[in-house]
């Protein structure tokens, strides 16, 4: 029932509450067990609140060694986006696969069916997903 999912989750959303809301205050008070912050942290992928996301997973985040891979891809991004973090996700894969990405992106940058054709290269990736969904 709902009522045992808000009960496992840690409590009840407020009237209006949106559930980015919903998530991070369970999770700022601490009644939110670990479930709840991955939808919290998921929702903030979704939006694309990606600043959002680094802060929450810096601060709430406990298991680095088993991150998810769109976790990853996301903080990559990030680290992308704002060269003088310090990075977080050294792995070398995701590295070669960051530069075919860029590479073809800064081809493709303006013309025609773009986001298409990206989305067939790369359409399984946060990057694409964050950039042109």
């Amino acid at each position: 029932t709902v009522d045992s999912l808000y009960t496992y989750l840690g409590g009840q959303p407020w009237r209006g509450e949106k559930a980015v809301s919903f998530f991070r205050r369970l999770c700022n008070d601490e009644t939110g067990n670990h479930t709840t912050l991955e939808y919290y942290l998921s929702a903030l992928l979704l939006d694309k609140q990606l600043p959002a996301f680094v802060e929450a997973w810096h601060s709430l985040y406990e298991a680095e060694d088993s991150l998810p891979h769109r976790y990853k891809e996301a903080l990559f991004l990030y680290e992308k986006m704002h060269p003088s973090v310090t990075p977080t996700v050294i792995d070398e894969a995701m590295n070669e696969q960051w530069h075919a990405y860029d590479s073809l992106k800064h081809e493709l940058s303006g013309t025609s069916g773009e986001g298409n054709y990206m989305r067939r290269k790369f359409g399984d990736t946060y990057w694409w997903y964050y950039q042109y969904n």
